[in-house]
């Protein structure tokens, strides 16, 4: 279970810093974050978004989630 939890997270902070340089105000970058969090929870057959980018990259490393906490806290 945890590492679904995690997989939620990466899945998430990904979203987010690959989208956060689109636009400067802070709000809608906390919106954002919102979006993409809820996003990797929607359910497509069955599987939640985060599970199928997780089928495709396997488990992360505690050290990548790290590094996506770290570039998240600096967007």
């Amino acid at each position: 279970m945890i590492a679904l939890g995690l997989a939620h997270l990466a899945f998430a902070w990904t979203l987010f810093v690959v989208f956060a340089p689109l636009t400067s105000s802070l709000w809608w970058r906390c919106g954002m974050l919102a979006a993409a969090s809820l996003l990797s929870v929607v359910s497509v057959d069955g599987l939640s978004m985060a599970s199928y980018a997780r089928s495709l990259t396997d488990d992360l490393a505690i050290s990548s989630l790290v590094v996506l906490g770290w570039l998240t806290l600096q967007r």
